[in-house]
């Protein structure tokens, strides 16, 4: 059963470690064949990302989970995240606009009898604007993705 809370859940099953990992990798068989899911695996760490063949997307989310043993049976902690690439991507980017921002603020700072100079902080608030924009619109258009990914591991658990 998935507790759902701001992107983070808990899935819980009576499985055995052992045994979430073997469906796991049926799993990961599964969506090699329908190319319908790319999963992947790393000790009990699991990734999963909806791949439809119209509309692929780094900004979709990617299901990440940890298996840890409870005590009946399982949970899964699962954090819904941007693929590594889109991450390095958008911390690129917001790396550069608060560079530019600060540079730019210091010309213009030291730079008054020239007022022009104000509207170059501008254009970096307006790439860390966008780029909050772009995120903000990724996870509202992909957000039936979380429950799709989510539904997919609680059923493959249960078969």
């Amino acid at each position: 059963m998935a507790d759902r809370s701001h992107s983070i859940i808990t899935i819980s099953t009576p499985l055995t470690p052992p045994q979430v990992l073997a469906r796991w990798d049926a799993l990961i068989r599964t969506a090699a064949k329908t190319r319908r899911f790319a999963a992947d695996r790393s000790g009990s760490t699991l990734r999963l990302m909806y791949t439809p063949s119209v509309g692929r997307s780094e900004l979709r989310p990617q299901l990440v989970g940890i298996v840890e043993p409870a005590s009946a049976g399982s949970d899964i902690r699962v954090v819904f995240q941007f693929s590594p690439t889109a991450q390095q991507f958008l911390r690129g980017w917001f790396v550069l606009g608060t560079i530019w921002t600060v540079i730019a603020t210091a010309i213009a700072a030291f730079q008054p009898q020239r007022p022009m100079f104000w509207l170059l902080p501008l254009g970096g608030v307006t790439v860390l604007g966008l780029g909050a924009l772009v995120v903000r619109v990724a996870k509202s258009y992909y957000c039936d993705d979380e429950a799709l990914l989510a539904r997919t591991v609680s059923e493959a658990l249960s078969r």
